[in-house]
């Protein structure tokens, strides 16, 4: 259930907020329990955006937001993003999520993203997926990033 008191009005910021818990559920669906919370909120807020400029506006605020900042290691951002008590530190854990979730997708295809969740379901799991597809691992990935940044 969403509350809703003037749907002309809150419409844009409802269809933003409804795809990105949709994308959750399907991520959920697809890789159950086992899919990194980077990875889950990566793609929600990749997601997000019908609109693909939005999703690109988006997606440079969270690179801006890293910019010159040491970014967390993937192993900090393995279960929920929000379970954090440090605000800042959700905060650029989300940056980095979408950042990171968008610089696999440019590199190698969004497909690849896809089998990541899949696999989180399978003993193959989710990094060794990625090493198996792109030849490279996520630190790699990571690191290749903040180089960009």
């Amino acid at each position: 259930r969403v509350p809703v008191e003037d749907l002309n009005q809150e419409k844009p910021e409802l269809e933003r907020v409804l795809r990105h818990e949709i994308a959750h559920a399907f991520v959920r669906e697809s890789g159950g329990n086992a899919v990194p919370g980077w990875l889950n909120e990566g793609l929600a807020q990749w997601l997000e955006q019908r609109d693909l400029g939005r999703r690109a506006e988006a997606i440079r605020s969270a690179r801006a937001k890293l910019k010159g900042k040491a970014l967390l290691p993937l192993e900090r951002m393995q279960k929920s993003l929000g379970d954090r008590s440090d605000d800042h530190e959700i905060a650029l854990a989300y940056a980095e999520s979408l950042a990171l979730t968008d610089a696999i997708e440019r590199a190698w295809g969004e497909r690849v993203l896809y089998e990541m969740v899949a696999a989180c379901r399978s003993a193959a799991g989710c990094d060794q997926t990625f090493r198996l597809r792109t030849g490279s691992d996520l630190q790699t990935a990571l690191s290749d990033m903040q180089r960009e940044l």
